[in-house]
Formats: structure tokens, C-alpha cells, sequence
């Protein structure tokens, strides 16, 4: 073991409110809208860690969004993680139109989730011969990610940087609310095609 780069391929997901804009405008008796973000925060969290979505953190918060960031060692990990975020879908927006303090903003807001894959690369501390073989491969024909791990250890912040980080954003423009949106690429995953760059990547980071 030792330091280096490494490859890993990540899944990256989040939740949002849709209309939070005209929430905002409204008057609530019983909460403010900052309460309701702080309540959706934590549901969001909840939800995920509640259906064991193994090694699952919270990137950043972007108001009314939640982004989280998992690690895959497994592509079963994926489906597994794809379809607890369409359960905690339907569970939060069941539990916002149920809730006797912020049921009232249902009316204005909805949730929607979206989801999307990057292979992603980093340096790290005790990386395996395995993984520094597969680094130099990927380099000498050419193909390490363009997309990158950024860690701030002194502040403990992390984030990622890169084209296909941005896929989300774009993914954002057609998703629909109270559905999860997946890239083509995440789509591609979950059907199985054929992957030796992105399976290769797995098998090295375990």
C-alpha cells in the first residue's frame, strides 16, 4: 500500500423541492420556510440512512436540494441505492402532505430526486498495487477521468469537480416532479451492458 491516484466510480444523487420559490412568498401560521428546508434536510438523511445505502454522505446542501455522494464497490450497490431513493421519494412526499406542522406546504411544493454516475479521480492514502497498475493503464491510453476528488482535510470539506459532476445539472432540466431522473449513463448501468473500463475500476477500488 501506498500513496497515490486512484480511480473510483461514484453515484451521485439528491432531492430538491420544486416550487420552493413560491413557498417562500407564502405566510405559514405554524413554521417559516427556513424550518421547513432545516426539516427537509434531515428527512432526507433519515430516509436514506434508515434503508441501509451502505457508505452514502452528504456532499452539500444547496438550499432547497440535498446532495449526497456514495463510493460503489459493487454494481448491485447501485440498484440497491436507486431503489431506496425511489422509496424515500415516495416516503417524503407522503410524510410532507401528512405532517401536522408543515402539511400546508404541500400545496405550493413537490420532490423530486435525481441520480447520476462519474468515475472519479483522487489521491488517497494506502492505495493498492492493483489499483496504481490500473491508474497507469488508464493513463497511458489515455482515459483518466476528467473529473476529480477535491479534499480539504484541515476543514474536513470534500467535493468533486468535473464535466460529468455537472450531469446532474443537466439531468435537473427534464426531471419531473415526485419521479427519480437518471442520467443515460446511470440507465445504461442498471441495464447490465457491457463496462470493462467502469467493472475494472470496481474491481480495483475492493
Amino acid at each position: 500500500m501506498q500513496s497515490g491516484s486512484r480511480v473510483d466510480v461514484y453515484l451521485f444523487f439528491s432531492f430538491d423541492l420544486v416550487g420552493s420559490s413560491l413557498l417562500k412568498a407564502q405566510t405559514f401560521n405554524r413554521f417559516h420556510w427556513v424550518e421547513l428546508f432545516q426539516y427537509f434536510h434531515s428527512e432526507c438523511r433519515r430516509q436514506i440512512a434508515s434503508r441501509s445505502v451502505e457508505n452514502a454522505v452528504v456532499w452539500k446542501y444547496l438550499g432547497d436540494e440535498v446532495l449526497f455522494y456514495q463510493r460503489i464497490s459493487t454494481p448491485y450497490q447501485v440498484e440497491h441505492t436507486i431503489r431506496a431513493i425511489d422509496r424515500a421519494l415516495g416516503a417524503l412526499t407522503q410524510d410532507l402532505s401528512a405532517s401536522a406542522k408543515y402539511g400546508a406546504a404541500a400545496e405550493y411544493i413537490s420532490i423530486r430526486a435525481i441520480a447520476w454516475t462519474a468515475p472519479v479521480l483522487s489521491f488517497a492514502e494506502g492505495v493498492s498495487d492493483k489499483m496504481t497498475e490500473l491508474v497507469k493503464q488508464l493513463e497511458a491510453a489515455e482515459m483518466l477521468p476528467a473529473d476529480q476528488m477535491m479534499h480539504d482535510r484541515e476543514n474536513n470539506i470534500v467535493d468533486f469537480l468535473g464535466p460529468n459532476i455537472d450531469t446532474g445539472f443537466h439531468v435537473a432540466a427534464s426531471a419531473r416532479p415526485e419521479h427519480i431522473s437518471i442520467s443515460p449513463a446511470l440507465a445504461e448501468f442498471l441495464r447490465g451492458t457491457e463496462r470493462p473500463v467502469l467493472d475494472a475500476i470496481i474491481e480495483a477500488g475492493n
